[in-house]
């Protein structure tokens, strides 16, 4: 058994490759030369290769194709509603929208808001929902998309409960101070 050298597709030559190994690689029409061989001659019109290769099935079928469900991780998106897609956790980079076709958003960290109702409505709820707010890139570029959601929906949470006790506050306060 010979071993032979081909021109691969980007016309770059290889070898020495056994004969057995290499009808398994090659097409009919791939340039092929052995010693012993004139010139670059197609692998069909050598012997030993086209007997090998009439025994190698020239089409191979892949395996079925099974779509996963579309279940999974719920991620918000940046528009402060409810609006959430899923994706499956297998096989998927949210930050570069690689897998089955759904782009998850990074959720809103809220850190705005918690830092205005830390300064205008209510002191102590404001600080937890600055924890929580500092929380959610973090979580996100570590990779963990569910801490980041969670934390997002806590800091929107506390943000709007600081806003409610404050705003709740100045009036009983204003209006008792009127009496």
């Amino acid at each position: 058994m010979n071993s032979y050298f081909y021109i691969d597709e980007a016309g770059k030559q290889i070898g020495p490759v056994e004969a057995d190994r290499l009808v398994k690689i090659i097409k009919p029409s791939t340039l092929v030369w052995a010693a012993g061989m004139n010139d670059w001659t197609p692998a069909e019109l050598v012997d030993e290769l086209s007997k090998m290769m009439a025994e190698v099935p020239s089409v191979v079928t892949p395996p079925e194709f099974k779509e996963e469900p579309k279940v999974g991780i719920p991620y918000g998106s940046n528009d402060g509603g409810n609006g959430q897609q899923y994706q499956s956790r297998s096989n998927y980079d949210p930050r570069t929208s690689r897998g089955t076709g759904v782009f998850a958003v990074k959720p809103n960290n809220w850190l705005v808001w918690a830092i205005l109702s830390t300064i205008c409505c209510f002191f102590p709820l404001g600080i937890v929902a600055i924890v929580f707010a500092a929380k959610v890139d973090s979580a996100w570029e570590r990779g963990d998309y569910e801490e980041a959601i969670d934390a997002s929906s806590k800091a929107k949470l506390f943000t709007i409960l600081a806003f409610i006790v404050g705003v709740v506050g100045y009036s009983g306060f204003s209006l008792f101070g009127l009496l």
